[in-house]
């Protein structure tokens, strides 16, 4: 899938594969969710991490195009989805620029690396 080719290249692309990704997709690992209007613009692959205190949906990769004009309902698809699985939480590590599209997130930790 493009998409997904496309947010390898632009931010996850040193620590996922293509190929780990469709498999992990494959196997229930992670799951996948695609934005289309009717073209498709977006996809976000997620994994649900369980920790002893809570559980997670973590947002692995969100790419598209026109951001700003499906978030929210992104968004909302996410709390609903948040709700039915008992997870505690959504979260996602991702690069500065998408901090000005994802207003209804809290910043919780920066993410760094010394090269």
């Amino acid at each position: 899938m493009p998409k997904i080719r496309e947010g390898l290249e632009h931010g996850e692309g040193d620590c996922l594969t293509e190929e780990h990704i469709y498999k992990s997709i494959l196997a229930g690992q992670m799951g996948m969710w695609v934005i289309h209007n009717p073209e498709i613009v977006g996809a976000v692959i997620f994994s649900i991490l369980e920790y002893p205190a809570k559980k997670t949906i973590f947002v692995e990769m969100l790419v598209g195009e026109n951001l700003s004009s499906w978030i929210q309902g992104l968004q909302d698809t996410a709390r609903k989805y948040k709700q039915e699985i008992g997870a505690d939480t959504i979260e996602a590590s991702c690069r500065k620029g998408f901090l000005r599209v994802l207003r209804d997130w809290r910043t919780k930790a920066y993410q760094m690396e010394l090269p």
